[in-house]
Parts: C-alpha cells; sequence; structure tokens
C-alpha cells in the first residue's frame, strides 16, 4: 500500500510530467491540462481518479512510477491521451485528442521529448493537422508546409521562410482535386489566387499585391456563369462591381471609389424588383429611390431621395402586399396629404402635413371602417375639439373634449355605450381642475299620506326632462333618477301640503311650480354621489 505521503508525492509528479506533456501542444494550454487533471486527489490500484469518482488515467505503477501504456480521459469520460512511458517519462508513440474525438496531436517522445515528425491541430481550424519536425522537444527551422485532413488526407502543400508562407500554396479536396492555389511572398499573398468548386470549376480568381486584393477579381457560380466582378486597389474597392443572379441576369451595377459607393447604383432584390436605383456620393444616396422586400419578395418600402433627402411619395406595405401608409416629403419634411391602411386595404388613418407637423382635422377608423376618432391639429399640436367613438354603426360618441396647444383644456365627457353620461373631467392646460360624476336623486316621504311628485332634470344624455308622477309611499325611500346636473327641480303634494316653487312648466297639460334643488360640488365628485329630499318632519 502506498503511504498518504508518497501517493501525495507521486501525484504531483504525474500531474506534472501529463502537464509538461500538454504544455508542448500548440491547442491544448497548461490551463487546460490543469482543467482536466487539478481534481485528481486519489489513487487506487494501477488507476489516478477525480475527486468525483471519475477515472483520469489507468495504466502500470511501478516503484512509484508509470512504466508502459496509459490512457488519459477528460473529465466527461472521453478519452483525452494514450500513450506509453518509461520510467515517467512519455516514450515512443502518443495521441492527445479533443473531447469530439478528432486528433489534437499526434507523434512520438524520446523520454519526454518530442521527436521526429508529428500532426498537430491547426490552431484555426481542428479539422486539419499540420507537420511538424522535432529534434529533442523543439520545432526545426522547416523550409516545407504541409497539412492533413483529420482522415488522412493532404490537406495544403507549400514551402517556408523563416516560418512564413513562401511560394506556390495548394489546397486539395479530400478526393485529390485541386481545392485553392496561390502565390505567397514572406507570409503575404501576391500574384493570382484562385479557388474551385468540388467539381473543378472555378469559383474565383483574385490577384493580390503585398497581400491586399489589387485589380480585377472575378466569381463564378458552379453552374460556370459569372457570380461577381470587382476592382481593388491595394485593397479598397474602386470602379465598377457588376454582380449576377445565377441565371446571369443582373442583380447589381455599383460604382465605388476608396471602399465606398461613389456614383450610379443599380441593385435588384430579386428578378425585376429594384432595390436600388439612384446616385450616391461616399455611401449615402444623393437622388434616387431605395426599396426594401420581404423576405418573401413582397415590397416592404419605397422611398423617393432630392439632393440626400427624403422628397415626393414615400410608400410602406404590409406583409400580404397592401399598402400600409402613404406620405409625400419635399426635403425630408412631411408635406401634404398622408394615409395608413389596415392591412385588408381599408382607411386607418388620414390628415394632411404642413412643414413636417400636422395641421387640421385627422380622422381614425376603426378596421369595419367605423370612425374612431376626430382630433384637430396647430402646428403639429392637438388644438381645438376632439372626439373620440364606440365602434358601432351609429357614432356613438365615447369621449369629448377640447386641446388647447396640445394640452387637455375645459369639459371633457365620457359616455356610456348607450349615450348616457359617465363622467365629467375639467382640466386646465392638461392639469385635471375638477371630476364630476352622475348622481342619485332620492325622496323620503315623512308625511302620513300619499305624495305625488313630478320632477324636472337634465338627464344623462344633457336633455332637460319632465318626469311623473311618482307617488311616495308614507316612510317610503325611493331613488327616482341619475343626473350629471347639479341643479334639478321637482313639485310634490299630498292633498295638505305643496312642496313649490317659482319655476313653472308643463306636464301633462297642467301647469306646476317647481322648487329648486342643488346638489354640493364636493357630493358630485364622488363616484357614489347620491342626494335626497325629505318630504314632511
Amino acid at each position: 500500500m502506498i503511504s498518504l505521503l508518497k501517493k501525495t508525492c507521486f501525484l504531483f509528479l504525474f500531474l506534472a510530467s501529463v502537464s509538461s506533456f500538454a504544455q508542448k501542444d500548440t491547442i491544448f494550454t497548461q490551463k487546460d491540462s490543469i482543467s482536466i487533471l487539478k481534481d485528481a486527489i486519489f489513487i487506487q490500484n494501477d488507476s489516478v481518479y477525480y475527486n468525483h469518482g471519475k477515472l483520469l488515467g489507468e495504466g502500470k505503477i511501478e516503484n512509484e512510477q508509470k512504466q508502459g501504456g496509459w490512457i488519459l480521459y477528460h473529465q466527461t469520460g472521453e478519452i483525452f491521451g494514450k500513450g506509453n512511458y518509461i520510467n515517467n517519462k512519455e516514450n515512443g508513440y502518443w495521441e492527445l485528442y479533443f473531447q469530439s474525438g478528432e486528433i489534437i496531436q499526434k507523434g512520438a517522445f524520446k523520454l519526454g521529448e518530442k521527436i521526429g515528425i508529428w500532426l498537430e491541430a491547426d490552431n484555426l481550424n481542428r479539422d486539419f493537422l499540420v507537420e511538424k519536425n522535432y529534434v529533442d522537444g523543439i520545432v526545426i527551422n522547416q523550409t516545407e508546409y504541409k497539412a492533413y485532413y483529420q482522415t488522412g488526407e493532404l490537406h495544403a502543400i507549400t514551402t517556408l521562410l523563416e516560418g512564413k508562407k513562401n511560394g506556390v500554396y495548394q489546397s486539395y479536396f479530400k478526393d485529390g482535386k485541386l481545392q485553392r492555389e496561390a502565390n505567397y511572398v514572406k507570409g503575404e499573398l501576391n500574384g493570382n489566387f484562385t479557388k474551385y468548386h468540388k467539381d473543378g470549376t472555378l469559383e474565383y480568381s483574385e490577384n493580390h499585391k503585398n497581400g491586399n486584393l489589387n485589380g480585377i477579381q472575378t466569381y463564378y457560380f458552379e453552374n460556370g456563369t459569372t457570380r461577381l466582378i470587382e476592382t481593388y486597389s491595394n485593397g479598397d474597392l474602386y470602379g465598377e462591381t457588376i454582380e449576377f443572379f445565377e441565371d446571369g441576369s443582373l442583380k447589381s451595377k455599383i460604382n465605388y471609389k476608396n471602399h465606398e459607393k461613389n456614383g450610379y447604383v443599380l441593385q435588384y432584390f430579386a428578378k425585376n424588383k429594384i432595390l436600388t436605383d439612384g446616385t450616391f456620393k461616399d455611401n449615402k444616396i444623393v437622388t434616387g429611390i431605395i426599396n426594401e422586400y420581404y423576405s418573401n419578395g413582397i415590397i416592404k418600402s419605397k422611398i423617393e431621395y432630392l439632393d440626400g433627402y427624403y422628397h415626393g411619395e414615400v410608400l410602406k406595405y404590409h406583409k400580404n402586399g397592401e399598402i400600409s401608409t402613404s406620405q409625400n416629403y419635399k426635403f425630408n419634411d412631411k408635406k401634404g396629404k398622408y394615409e395608413a391602411y389596415f392591412n385588408n386595404g381599408t382607411l386607418a388613418e388620414t390628415g394632411q402635413y404642413s412643414n413636417d407637423d400636422k395641421e387640421g382635422e385627422w380622422i381614425e377608423y376603426y378596421s369595419n371602417k367605423s370612425i374612431k376618432s376626430i382630433q384637430n391639429y396647430m402646428d403639429g399640436k392637438k388644438d381645438s375639439v376632439a372626439k373620440y367613438y364606440y365602434n358601432d354603426e351609429n357614432k356613438t360618441v365615447k369621449t369629448a373634449g377640447s386641446f388647447k396647444k396640445g394640452e387637455q383644456h375645459g369639459s371633457w365627457i365620457d359616455y356610456e355605450e348607450n349615450g348616457e353620461f359617465k363622467s365629467e373631467i375639467t382640466y386646465d392646460n392638461g392639469s385635471v381642475a375638477m371630476r364630476k360624476y352622475p348622481c342619485e336623486i332620492n325622496f323620503i316621504n315623512k308625511t302620513s299620506s300619499l305624495v305625488e311628485l313630478v320632477l324636472r332634470y337634465k338627464n344623462l344624455k344633457d336633455e332637460w326632462e319632465n318626469k311623473g308622477y311618482y307617488v311616495i309611499e308614507p316612510n317610503e325611500n325611493i331613488y327616482i333618477q341619475r343626473t350629471m346636473n347639479a341643479v334639478f327641480y321637482y313639485h310634490a303634494q299630498n292633498g295638505k301640503t305643496f312642496w313649490k316653487g317659482e319655476e313653472l312648466t308643463t306636464f301633462k297639460k297642467n301647469p306646476y311650480g317647481l322648487k329648486k334643488a342643488e346638489i354640493s360640488a364636493v357630493d358630485m365628485q364622488s363616484t357614489d354621489c347620491s342626494y335626497q329630499i325629505t318630504l314632511g318632519n
């Protein structure tokens, strides 16, 4: 049995050995190796385990040193490495793996030092393994670059100068057909660079100078037709660029200067569907039109420009192709008629603009063509009378009031759908000055005989109305009506006593003198306002 002290010392040597191995690997860093190995805290028989019980490595341990074949594991259980040890030093052929199973690197050790040819995963793409030559653990100055697919086929070859690509570079598809051919000078592309489709047809032909695109560049579809022709000057787009759809029809024709659009630009979203048609300066449109499309090819918007400004008609569309909004502009200012539509084609809103401000009457509609609101504007702000309607055929008012320079002002009344008052709020330049709600009118008969009652009041439609005869039993308390008006009048009698005043009215061809009653302003501001008149003691 190995003592706890000896276990600890051995564990340190074990981790140091594998970490040293990993440090030589250009992909798998010391930090990564520590993240895999740091939780190994116990050894049992000839195996090392993570503290959560997962196997870290297994092999032969003799005299507290690793000997013979060993297998190392990621914490998630996949194989991390396979190879041999002599007296705790890697010796012979080794392989390291990503968790997904691809090779990180593979080659031979001699007593802990890399020797000979190794294949190591490319730092940028794990699909390829780069050939490196080692002497006593150090990469010697190579004059040849070779890269292989993980499956073993040759991927790319070129010569090296001071560690940089220099000379003809060629890469291949797995079947051995040429994929790319280029020329490098001390790591920079110079001259022609060609790339091919898998069927051997040319994909593009580029020209480089000192690492920058320079001259005419041509790109092709797999069917052999030209996809794109563009010109560069020291890495910057310069001159006319022409692009085509796969059927050979024109996709775009753009003039560039210093990588920015300058001059005439013609672009199509799809065949016969213009995207841009106009002149540009420093990547911004000066004069012409720009259209935008939904992914299904339906037009989304159409904008006209003049001297860099919105000018003329601007149209926006719903996804079904129906017009969403129509607006005219004059040098970026909205001017003239504005219309908005629902996606069923019916009018949603209409009004006028003057110098970018809403002006005059604006009307909103429900999708069934019923009027939703009528508002008035002056200098872009709501002004004068405004009305909002329920969605019905009778144009029933929902809310009515007035604006003053954009603020609610004066009396605003909310109505029920049957046309009756719901509430009245008085505003003073946007601030609530007073609220008023319908109040119940109640009478109680405190006499010993029947009382007949006639009432004159303003109903909830704001109309004066005479109602009666109400017959009230002795000691009976009855609800009569609701009103939004603080003042109402009544005439009552029981044969002996009369409750009357000087306000004259006629009810059922009979004249009556009415007594005035008034509900206090405080009571009218309560949502449960109730006013009671007692007849008799």
